[in-house]
């Protein structure tokens, strides 16, 4: 529906007038709420408006259960706490009811964004030292990087400038996470000699701002840190809620004062997304088989073209280890887009037409 896109596109011209006149990073990342409902209230308008169309599969009956179980296993711990840790449910749960296939090629003809957005991060938007544009870049990188993805792996026109643009926004981002997962995309769409080139290129640069990122040793690195706290919180758990479990526990409190450093905590007491990582908060509160499964039917949500959907999601897992992935309105909304849009037409190659003839059986046979 027009009236959707238009308020998506309004919302985030509001956050950006926002944004640019805010005084502090803090004062950006406020309008963040607003964006992040009213999206919310434009897509699900959108859905109910179609609401004959709307098809439940299979994902998202499991969804729905799962969300279900989980905030029944967590009512004691109040709305703010339920909704910070499975927000991400509500995302997919509605993500698997869109089903519109309009051609990709619409989305992929405005990569002409790309040279704004590469000049707005050079100048250092708002944080010269970890340029963004609406909220962190570890957050809205990932829409850029989903949202181009299927043209960089079905290997639409000017696919190697749209990865170069993109490249180069993530490096001047700073962001491990985003560059990890773009990398990943990158491998993904190559051939197995152009893998082992940029391989070779891509491991010593993450080396590298992982050394410029770290402490003294790599014990000190943060993410290292908060893989400690979780296993000191997972062991205490009994065996059965190391494997399946709903319910959100308090991480380990003798890491507390570590921890509020990062201000994610509720009235003094740090709950997984302190972590700062969704794997490891899918682990503390799912368990390993929970973990497995909730995977399962994230993977399962886009009903999308098999090898676009498997690349997007090694984007996703890649960036779980960061803050970011799949709990974030970024995500989200790059996901929206890409269903919406999952009708691929593209010009093949005349490599690949060589092939076709070269495979082709005849079909006069007089």
């Amino acid at each position: 529906m027009r009236f959707v896109s238009l308020g998506i596109q309004v919302s985030f011209l509001f956050w950006l007038i926002w944004s640019i006149f805010a005084t502090s990073v803090d004062g950006v990342q406020k309008g963040y709420v607003y964006v992040d409902y009213s999206i919310l209230v434009f897509i699900v308008f959108g859905l109910l408006y179609n609401i004959k169309n709307i098809k439940f599969r299979k994902v998202t009956i499991g969804l729905g259960f799962f969300l279900l179980a989980c905030v029944m296993s967590n009512l004691h711990l109040g709305v703010p706490i339920i909704a910070t840790h499975f927000k991400y449910v509500v995302y997919f749960f509605i993500l698997s009811l869109i089903n519109t296939n309009y051609d990709y090629s619409k989305l992929w003809n405005f990569r002409w964004l790309l040279y704004p957005i590469l000049l707005i991060y050079l100048f250092g938007w708002n944080k010269p030292t970890r340029p963004f544009i609406f909220y962190e870049n570890n957050f809205e990188l990932l829409t850029l990087i989903i949202v181009f993805a299927p043209g960089i792996i079905l290997n639409y026109p000017k696919k190697t400038q749209v990865a170069m643009l993109l490249g180069l926004i993530v490096l001047r981002s700073g962001s491990l996470s985003a560059l990890t997962a773009f990398s990943a995309l990158v491998v993904f769409s190559l051939n197995m000699r152009w893998r082992l080139i940029f391989l070779s290129t891509a491991i010593p640069t993450i080396g590298l701002l992982i050394s410029q990122k770290s402490g003294a040793t790599i014990m000190d690195i943060d993410r290292v840190i908060f893989s400690k706290i979780a296993l000191e919180t997972f062991i205490e758990f009994s065996y059965w809620k190391q494997l399946v479990s709903f319910y959100v526990y308090p991480v380990a409190n003798r890491w507390n004062d570590y921890l509020n450093f990062y201000a994610l905590d509720f009235d003094g007491i740090n709950f997984p997304v302190s972590l700062h990582a969704f794997h490891l908060r899918l682990l503390l509160i799912n368990g390993i088989l929970g973990s497995l499964g909730v995977l399962f039917l994230l993977y399962k949500t886009a009903n999308i073209n098999l090898k676009v959907r498997r690349g997007i999601f090694l984007v996703l897992v890649i960036a779980g280890f960061s803050i970011s992935s799949f709990n974030n309105l970024f995500v989200f909304l790059g996901m929206y887009m890409v269903i919406r849009y999952s009708s691929y037409s593209r010009k093949i190659s005349s490599r690949e037409e060589l092939e076709l003839q070269t495979y082709s059986y005849p079909t006069d046979l007089k």
